[in-house]
């Protein structure tokens, strides 16, 4: 933890324009507030809060056991009152889990709480998603979109879909691992085709800023030559379609483990 919270420091302090949240697990905000104060040495003020996170709660495999498992998830962060948690991500079965997800966040009393939901990648994701925002219509989502194995792995279909559904419910959304490069690309090492973070980020500002249905998402998502897009100070583009910097929306963000890989990404594409 002491190494996480210096490497979060040193990203912020280098590229504060792409460093957000802290992301940690919900049961290690505590660890998360001792090993910053540390890290804050003589600097620490005890009037202001020591670290800003996104807590990330403990993936629910049965939805009747949704309620104990998220209050205990949100006792532990309670527990850290030098830390002000931005946001709670967690993972669920189904949207039968999301009142219990929204009836705790509402009993923890932890002010502009945002929330987002990730579901699994099966044929009830849109089902699930309009349910949740049935239940909230201020609920986020959230996509993985790889990890330590090629069936981790969304489609392009896939993914498409999610970014779709997530705009037409007028919901904050983000996402999460697999995101290092910039473009799409193949990884020979784990035999499966990586996302690249600008095709997710552009394709879901252009999804939301043009209106762009699935298949249109789907070329985004697909394209892996970098000069297929541009990317200047006037907007983005891909195609025909340009996006101006003001009607720039989409997606939150994502969330990785690496800042490094992200910034020598743009650099090499002479973005940065």
């Amino acid at each position: 933890m002491a190494g996480a919270i210096y490497g979060y420091g040193q990203a912020v302090e280098q590229h504060e324009w792409l460093v957000d949240l802290f992301v940690c697990p919900a049961h290690r905000v505590s660890e998360a507030q001792e090993a910053a104060i540390e890290a804050l040495g003589q600097d620490y003020d005890e009037e202001e809060p020591v670290l800003y996170l996104s807590a990330i709660g403990t993936a629910v495999q049965d939805a009747a056991k949704a309620s104990e498992s998220i209050a205990a998830d949100f006792a532990a962060i309670l527990e850290a009152e030098e830390i002000v948690a931005e946001s709670f991500e967690i993972k669920l079965p189904g949207s039968d889990a999301v009142k219990a997800l929204v009836k705790q966040a509402e009993k923890s009393e932890i002010e502009d709480l945002q929330l987002f939901v990730e579901f699994p990648w099966d044929k009830s994701l849109a089902e699930n998603m309009q349910k949740a925002a049935g239940v909230d219509e201020e609920i986020g989502f959230k996509a993985r979109t790889g990890g330590v194995t090629a069936d981790l792995f969304p489609s392009v279909e896939q993914l498409a879909a999610f970014i779709v559904e997530a705009v037409s419910l007028e919901a904050p959304f983000k996402f999460t691992a697999g995101l290092h490069e910039p473009i799409r690309h193949y990884d020979e090492a784990m035999r499966v085709h990586r996302h690249g973070f600008l095709n997710v980020l552009i394709a879901s500002a252009m999804a939301e800023s043009l209106g762009l249905g699935k298949s249109e998402v789907e070329m985004i998502l697909a394209a892996e030559d970098d000069n297929a897009f541009t990317v200047d100070d006037e907007g983005v583009g891909f195609g025909n379609w340009v996006v101006p910097v003001d009607d720039l929306y989409g997606a939150e963000g994502f969330g990785s483990c690496c800042v490094d890989e992200p910034i020598s990404g743009l650099q090499r594409l002479n973005l940065i």
